[in-house]
C-alpha cells in the first residue's frame, strides 16, 4: 500500500431494535458511499471489534462496499467468543473470515488496578473486570486511530471508567482516558465523530432518532480528509517513488509489512515534497523577476516616452498571473507538510525496526500538531495492526540512521561553508 487509508472506526450499542435495522443500514451505507465518492483517491479501512449490534451491522456494510475490514479485539479470540450466544457466534465468525487481520489491542491504560483485584475478587467478578478493561482498551484503540468514528449512539453522556459508546465518543473528542481529562492544549485533531442518533432496546424513546451529527464540527473532518485525499492523489501522479535508501534492501524485504509500508510512504512523500519545493522556488523566481521588471519600468519610464512601457506592464501582469497559477495549489504549504510527513516516517521507520512502539508525531510541538492534524491521524492509521517484533541488530540501525544522518549533515555543512566563501 502506497497510500494513507481513510479509517472509519465503529462504536455503537449491542441492543439495536430489529425494526430500526433497515433505516440504520440505509443511512450508514449512504454516508460511507458519499465519503468514498468525495475522497475517491483514497483507500478506505474499517475498524470494528465485531460485537453484536452496531459493530456487526457496520462490518456487513463494509464487506458489501468492498472496504477493507480489520478487527481490533478486546482480548484473545477464544475468550472473546464466549461473549456470543446462539446464532451470534457463527455470525461473528463469518464476519471475522472477511477481515484482512484481527488482533488483540495493546493496552492504552495501565493494568495496575486490575492486577491488584486479582486476589481480592471471586473468579466471576474478576472475569467481569478483565472483560470490562478489554472493551475499554478496544474503544480507545479504535477511537484514537480513526479519521471518522461512526457512532450509533442514543445520546446518553459518558460515565467515569465506562466502556460503552458514549465513552468511545469521549475518547475520540476529548482524549479522556488513562486518568487524563483531555490535554491542556487541545489540537484540531482531537477527533471527528459521525453520530447517528440510535434508539435501543434499553432506551427506545430518544430525541431526533436517526439524525446524523458531526462532532465537534464538520470543517475539521473536511480539512483532515481533504488533505489526506490530496496526498493520495499526488501519489497517483508520482508512480515511481524516490530511490533514496533508508536501509539495506535485503533487510527491508525480510521486514514486516508495516515496515515496508512506512518505507514506501517515506519514499513517496519525500519525492512529492521535493516536487512542490521546486515549484515554490520557480514561483519565487517569477515573482522576483516581476518585481525587478516593475522597478526597472519606473526607472526608465520617463526616458522611453513610448508604448514600450505598456508592453512591459503587460509582461509583468502575465508573469503575475503565472505566479498565481503556480501557487494556486498552495505549493509552499504542501512542500512543508509533505516534508514533515516524510521526516516523521523516516524516524518511524527506524523505531519500527527497533520494535519501539511510539508514534513519532507525539514528539512534535503543539503548533506543528495543530497545523497538520491529517499527518497525525495518517501515521496512526498506517500503524494499525498486530505488533510484530523484528530481529534487526541495533548496531545496523545506528549505522544507517544515526551515523548516516551525521555524515549527511557534515557534507551539507561543508557545501554551505564553500558557498559562503564564494559569496
Amino acid at each position: 500500500m502506497n497510500k494513507i487509508p481513510i479509517v472509519i472506526g465503529v462504536t455503537g450499542h449491542r441492543d439495536l431494535r430489529s425494526e430500526d435495522i433497515p433505516e440504520l443500514e440505509k443511512i450508514i451505507k449512504n454516508k460511507i458511499v458519499k465519503l468514498k465518492d468525495t475522497y475517491s483517491s483514497s483507500p478506505f479501512l474499517m475498524l470494528s471489534s465485531l460485537a453484536e449490534g452496531a459493530d456487526q451491522l457496520c462490518a456487513k456494510i463494509a464487506i458489501e462496499l468492498g472496504i477493507e475490514l480489520k478487527c481490533p479485539l478486546p482480548r484473545d479470540l477464544e475468550s472473546f467468543k464466549e461473549d456470543f450466544k446462539g446464532k451470534a457466534l457463527p455470525e461473528f465468525e463469518d464476519y471475522l473470515s472477511h477481515a484482512t487481520e484481527y488482533f488483540v489491542v495493546p493496552d492504552s491504560e495501565p493494568r495496575d488496578n486490575l492486577n491488584s483485584l486479582k486476589n481480592s475478587l471471586r473468579n466471576d467478578d474478576f472475569y467481569r473486570e478483565v472483560r470490562h478493561f478489554g472493551y475499554r482498551q478496544a474503544g480507545i484503540y479504535i477511537a484514537s486511530r480513526s479519521h471518522v468514528l461512526l457512532a450509533l449512539h442514543d445520546g446518553n453522556p459518558p460515565i467515569d471508567e465506562g466502556v460503552g459508546t458514549a465513552e468511545a465518543i469521549d475518547f475520540k473528542i476529548n482524549h479522556n482516558y488513562n486518568n487524563i481529562k483531555g490535554p491542556y492544549f487541545k489540537t484540531s485533531d482531537e477527533g471527528v465523530v459521525m453520530q447517528i442518533k440510535t434508539p435501543r432496546e434499553k432506551n427506545p424513546n430518544i430525541d431526533d432518532p436517526f439524525k446524523v451529527n458531526i462532532l465537534p464540527k464538520k470543517d475539521i473532518m473536511d480539512e483532515i480528509l481533504d488533505k489526506t485525499n490530496q496526498f493520495n492523489k499526488d501519489v497517483d501522479k508520482s508512480p515511481t517513488p524516490s530511490s533514496s535508501r533508508l536501509f539495506d534492501e535485503d533487510i527491508i524485504a525480510k521486514s514486516t509489512d508495516e515496515t515496508k509500508v512506512i518505507a514506501s510512504l517515506k519514499a513517496y512523500s519525500g519525492k512529492i515534497s521535493r516536487k512542490y519545493r521546486d515549484k515554490h522556488i520557480l514561483a519565487l523566481k517569477i515573482f522576483s523577476g516581476a518585481a525587478f521588471a516593475i522597478l526597472a519600468t519606473f526607472m526608465i519610464y520617463d526616458l522611453l516616452k513610448s508604448n514600450l512601457a505598456i508592453v512591459i506592464y503587460t509582461i509583468i501582469i502575465i508573469l503575475g498571473l503565472i505566479y498565481l497559477y503556480i501557487d494556486k495549489g498552495k505549493v509552499h504549504r504542501k512542500y512543508l507538510e509533505y516534508r514533515v510527513l516524510s521526516e516523521c516516517l523516516r524516524v518511524q521507520f527506524y523505531l519500527t525496526l527497533l520494535n519501539i512502539r511510539y508514534d513519532v508525531y507525539e514528539g512534535l510541538t503543539w503548533i506543528q500538531k495543530n497545523d497538520t492534524p491529517w499527518i497525525a491521524i495518517g501515521i496512526k492509521s498506517i500503524l494499525i495492526g498486530k505488533e510484530e517484533n523484528q530481529k534487526i541488530d541495533p548496531e545496523d540501525v545506528k549505522k544507517e540512521w544515526i551515523d548516516g544522518q551525521l555524515s549527511y549533515h557534515q557534507e551539507k555543512l561543508e557545501e554551505t561553508e564553500k558557498q559562503y566563501k564564494l559569496d
